[in-house]
């Protein structure tokens, strides 16, 4: 599962009266990969446009004086800047849930990867006459979402479990997402994370006892850690480890 975090900034200057809104824009549902990470924007004073600036946050940004008509470079990361971005922890197709995305539509990827669109659509078809079926058999039952929930103003889903705290590259170790939940394994005090240990190796998720310290933040009610990490963590060899 990828997260996109997309949206509008506006950075106001009080001194020059400049103010900067940008939008960082997310990757349209039948998009091309050249869509993800892309930011447009604009530099006005009052109602006027003083430049346009367009690009990808992870590659090269632009900036477009509207009165000399010249295009200056405003960012680019370095190799090591790109080296910092958090890794993309991908869970095992087989270990996900039935109703999950990436297992649910792997047939419907698969024939598109092949360019084959009869197939794809015969996949897809088959999807959608399930959900159907399932929804003629629940009748008038009020189906109630497990990890989404509607907000009252707009009528939009929201998304129960959203990790909004700044990633702490000193306390941080990984951030993943287990039964739809997206959590962040943390350090402990006295110990780092070793280079083998990878959590998408884990097989078994263990719930940690009420009262013990907990180093998964995670807005869910139950907290939940990988057993073998969490030994590797903190240094013991016991099969069930609570820290």
């Amino acid at each position: 599962m990828t997260l996109e975090l997309g949206g509008k900034v506006s950075i106001e200057c009080k001194k020059t009266k400049c103010v900067t809104k940008m939008e960082f824009k997310l990757k349209p549902m039948l998009g091309r990969p050249c869509s993800v990470n892309q930011i447009i924007g604009k530099i006005t004073v009052g109602d006027e446009t003083l430049a346009t600036v367009d690009g990808y946050w992870d590659s090269e940004v632009f900036v477009y004086d509207k009165y000399s008509g010249q295009q200056e470079l405003l960012w680019n990361p370095s190799s090591e800047i790109r080296s910092h971005r958090l890794k993309r922890q991908v869970v095992p197709v087989d270990r996900q849930r039935e109703f999950e995305s990436e297992r649910l539509w792997q047939h419907v990827t698969s024939a598109i990867l092949d360019q084959d669109q009869q197939q794809a659509t015969q996949e897809k078809s088959v999807l959608e006459e399930a959900q159907r079926r399932e929804a003629k058999e629940r009748g008038d039952t009020q189906w109630i979402p497990r990890l989404f929930q509607k907000d009252p103003v707009n009528s939009e889903w929201i998304y129960k479990h959203m990790e909004m705290q700044l990633w702490d590259p000193g306390q941080c170790l990984v951030q993943f997402e287990k039964d739809g939940v997206i959590q962040t394994q943390e350090k402990t005090r006295h110990n780092e994370r070793p280079d083998n240990s990878s959590w998408t190796d884990q097989k078994e998720v263990a719930q940690l006892p009420v009262g013990r310290r907990q180093t998964v933040r995670s807005s869910s009610t139950a907290t939940l850690c990988c057993p073998e990490l969490a030994a590797s963590l903190c240094g013991c060899t016991l099969d069930y480890c609570v820290f």
